[in-house]
């Protein structure tokens, strides 16, 4: 039972392919995100790869690239939401009540403590949506309109944080299920410890880390993100009604 994760906390050996790998995964995938939302918003690709390679001929690699990406503005504005949305999530672990649930057991006989209250966040989180759109605080679409420049502060947001998880890791780690292969490029990728936790002076628990960036803010986004199709939708279906009857 507490062996489960020992390789995850300190891997015996590390090769070149997972330096490479890693170095992979850490730089091709976030460029790739702002051209394949290009080629989904831009009217003249419009989700066409063959559309998209004539654009790059036609226009060159170098122009390419700067409509790819977002501007300096683009990318302000998006991190408003970015910054808002994720303290929300940041509030929502913390408030809502939930029950306690406890993972399963570390390698070293530490056992995680969290509170079941996802579904009562989502719940919350779609309803904040739905007033704050309806009452015109910020616009239903906000997912979509700042999205160029809210996955460019997400990509260097989450490198940063990347950065600050590996020393934290390295020089102060939340249980002893932490360590480090030695090589900086794979222990970035790979992390330095298993439940990177802080906050314990305010909330005995701690946020985790983990739960924040996957299940709060990505899972609660990947879910909202569908809400303004799903209401236009609703929204079609009841008219076509009203016209038939």
């Amino acid at each position: 039972m507490i062996s489960w994760a020992a390789e995850n906390v300190k891997p015996k050996h590390v090769t070149t392919r997972d330096v490479l790998g890693s170095l992979f995964l850490m730089t091709v995938p976030p460029l790739f995100v702002h051209i394949l939302t290009f080629a989904l918003r831009d009217e003249r690709i419009n989700g066409s790869l063959y559309k998209l390679l004539d654009f790059v001929m036609k226009q060159g690699p170098v122009p390419s690239v700067k409509a790819f990406f977002p501007s300096i503005e683009e990318i302000q504005e998006g991190s408003y939401y970015v910054v808002m949305f994720g303290f929300i999530q940041f509030l929502l672990m913390w408030i809502v009540p939930g029950h306690e649930h406890k993972g399963p057991i570390a390698p070293s006989g530490h056992v995680p403590v969290y509170k079941a209250n996802g579904v009562q966040c989502f719940l919350l989180t779609i309803v904040l949506w739905a007033v704050g759109a309806y009452l015109q605080l910020f616009p239903a679409g906000w997912q979509y309109t700042y999205a160029p420049g809210m996955f460019a502060f997400l990509n260097i947001s989450a490198l940063l944080l990347c950065v600050g998880l590996y020393f934290k890791g390295r020089f102060a780690p939340s249980t002893a299920d932490a360590g480090h292969s030695g090589n900086f490029i794979f222990d970035m990728f790979w992390g330095t410890e298993l439940y990177p936790r802080f906050g314990h002076s305010v909330w005995p628990i701690g946020w985790d880390v983990k739960l924040w960036t996957n299940c709060r803010f990505g899972m609660m986004y990947w879910g909202l993100s569908g809400m303004p199709v799903m209401v236009g939708l609703v929204c079609l279906c009841f008219r076509s009604l009203l016209t038939v009857f």
